[in-house]
Order: structure tokens, then sequence, then C-alpha cells
């Protein structure tokens, strides 16, 4: 309720991480700087050998980057979700 939240010292803890919007679809994390500085900038990175579908893609250092789609070995940002 509203009265529950205004109870709370800092109410923003009570949001939820943006990717958990996304839990149905599979985590990818980045191995390297190379991928990353790709999906940062909103490039295509070829990945061969990736499955078709979209992905929670994640940062080498775990930090939610992106919602990306694999295709034809090449992955795409659908919506980056990473602050600058």
């Amino acid at each position: 309720t509203l009265e529950q939240v205004q109870e709370v010292a800092n109410p923003a803890a009570l949001l939820l991480p943006v990717d958990c919007f996304f839990a149905g679809r599979p985590v990818l994390k980045l191995k390297n700087a190379e991928l990353e500085k790709k999906i940062r900038n909103g490039m295509t990175a070829v990945m061969p050998g990736l499955a078709q579908g979209e992905y929670r893609v994640y940062g080498q250092n775990g930090a939610f980057l992106a919602l990306c789609r694999a295709q034809g070995g090449k992955l795409s940002t659908i919506k980056s979700f990473f602050e600058v």
C-alpha cells in the first residue's frame, strides 16, 4: 500500500532492477572488451555459433547492458539499458 511505501526509509530500494522484466530470456555475459564496446556503441557484434533468439546481455563487470537479438551469428541491440 502507499502507506507501507511511505514508511520505508528508502522507497527506491523497493524497485525491481530492469533486467528482471526480461527474466524469460537467457543471460549472455560478454567475455571481452571488444564485444562489450560494440554493444555499448549500438554496433552489431559477430558471434558465430550463438543460438538465435533474444538475450539479456551483461558486461564483463556483470552490469546489465541491453536486450539483444541474435540471428545468423550476429548480435544486435534491441534496447540499451546501461548508464553512461
